[in-house]
């Protein structure tokens, strides 16, 4: 059975929070590959821009950058989140809160 493309973009997006963490963090400009999932933040924090991706251990390798006038600033990756530490992560290291 072959997988759909964006299987593993929703699924990053369903624990995260699906709609609720749309809202909350203003995500937008989503983007995704067969592994991974990309998105801009609302706003302009420390961190502008997330791409989370699926790796060989089937946990999530997450960075963080900052992009300002197109210039790509690196903040840090995390690996090896396990799927019920995503959310824990983001707040960490983005100080947005993702439930009311």
């Amino acid at each position: 059975m072959i997988k759909q493309q964006n299987e593993v973009a929703l699924e990053i997006l369903r624990q995260l929070g699906n709609n609720k963490f749309l809202a909350m963090t203003g995500a937008n400009n989503l983007t995704y590959d067969k592994n991974s999932l990309s998105f801009k933040l609302g706003g302009r924090g420390k961190i502008t821009h997330i791409n989370i991706m699926l790796n060989v251990f089937d946990t999530y390798d997450i960075t963080f950058y900052k992009i300002v006038k197109n210039e790509i600033k690196f903040k840090e990756t995390v690996i090896n989140v396990y799927s019920d530490q995503l959310q824990d992560v983001f707040v960490r290291h983005t100080g947005i809160a993702i439930r009311l």
